[in-house]
């Protein structure tokens, strides 16, 4: 089958944000893989094509106390958390909301898995949270210095995997570039 990225045979997978761009990609990979999934996102395809790919879309956000439900009746092997609202407005009241959103929906991801004992959960950042280094590429080990509030943000939602990470939680945090 190839690389499996580290997924044994046939495990159970919830993908958050997995309408998006990268979700697409990471649902594909995991129905290629063989694996079972589920979507959770606001936009979540519930079409007669999206039901034919054998997956199951929950149109909620990963905020919602519905979710609990999932995790309850499923007991997901692996949590891949990609739902993440990004500015796309000069608004500073928009930059509160999206960033009580992001965090609300993470921390329920997090309690959820570390709950209903999730084996691993994968969580996107970004390389914004290293700030501008004079030395590229940047090292993985490289000092965190965020300058703008995306790269504050992403360090703080990356602080909140760490907590989980201290109570038993096996949290990877990938830090990705927007380019």
């Amino acid at each position: 089958h190839g690389c499996s990225y580290g997924l044994e045979q046939r495990m159970k997978v919830l993908v958050t944000g997995g309408s998006g761009f990268v979700g697409q990609h990471t649902v594909r990979r995991l129905l290629k893989e063989e694996h079972s999934g589920t979507v959770v996102d606001y936009q979540a395809d519930d079409s007669d094509k999206a039901k034919q790919i054998k997956i199951n879309f929950v149109q909620i956000g990963a905020e919602d106390p519905k979710c609990e439900r999932l995790f309850a009746d499923t007991l997901f092997d692996i949590v891949i958390h990609l739902a993440c609202k990004t500015s796309s407005s000069a608004s500073a009241d928009f930059d509160k909301q999206n960033m009580h959103l992001n965090h609300a929906s993470l921390n329920n991801i997090l309690y959820l898995s570390l709950k209903y004992h999730v084996r691993k959960v994968i969580v996107l950042s970004s390389y914004a949270v290293y700030g501008k280094q004079d030395k590229l590429p940047i090292a993985e080990d490289a000092r965190l210095n965020p300058f703008d509030l995306p790269g504050y943000h992403d360090l703080s939602r990356e602080n909140q995997c760490q907590e989980y990470r201290q109570l038993g939680l096996n949290v990877v945090v990938l830090r990705t570039s927007y380019i």
